[in-house]
């Protein structure tokens, strides 16, 4: 089967996509050593930056992402490198696709700082005051598979909330709602813009 066909960015605009995954990796990084953790950052009893996701970003196999680019798949080659999916009409259940080099360092290097998210606030939210969140119809569906295509995390992800800086969330399995670093997000919806989809290999 033919290669699909991949529609490029140019240099510039590549360029420039890349350019801005790699800075929110950095305001990743500085924004762990510097927040506060005052009460800003509290809700009551609850410790802020409670680990979002238990399971580390070596485990998962793949990545898919509801959003406004529509569903996105990213997932491992045969080198356990990470890749963007493309799916193509007529390819069986067991079609390969090639990994970038640079791309994948690239992805890895978002999972992972993405793998470290803190649930910053937990918030008590009536299931009927969804909508004021921006959670009745998320801007954003995070959904992480492990071992054997097993779920290990499904987030839905709604409004930036009214410090400008976080984003509410919520965990459908047990419909608890939170607010993260809207970074977080900001750096996994600049990945789905910046990478090509990796295509399959002629047969």
């Amino acid at each position: 089967m033919a290669a699909a066909a991949v529609t490029t960015r140019g240099p510039r605009s590549t360029t420039a996509l890349w350019l801005a995954v790699l800075v929110l990796a950095l305001a990743a990084v500085v924004w762990q050593a510097v927040r506060p953790a005052g009460p800003a950052a509290i809700d009551e009893d609850n410790v802020a930056a409670a680990p979002l996701i238990a399971a580390p970003e070596a485990s998962w196999s793949a990545v898919e992402l509801l959003g406004p680019e529509g569903l996105q798949r990213f997932e491992r080659d045969s080198a356990n490198r990470w890749l963007k999916h493309a799916d193509v009409a007529g390819e069986s259940a067991d079609h390969q696709h090639r990994a970038d080099a640079a791309s994948a360092e690239r992805i890895g290097a978002v999972f992972a700082t993405f793998s470290r998210t803190g649930i910053e606030r937990s918030l008590a939210v009536d299931p009927g005051a969804l909508a004021a969140y921006g959670l009745e119809r998320p801007l954003l569906i995070v959904l992480i598979r492990g071992a054997e295509g097993r779920p290990v995390l499904t987030l839905e992800v709604g409004n930036v909330a009214p410090d400008g800086l976080s984003r509410y969330a919520r965990l459908p399995r047990d419909g608890s709602v939170m607010t993260i670093p809207g970074y977080q997000i900001d750096g996994l919806l600049a990945l789905v813009k910046a990478t090509p989809a990796a295509s399959a290999p002629a047969r």
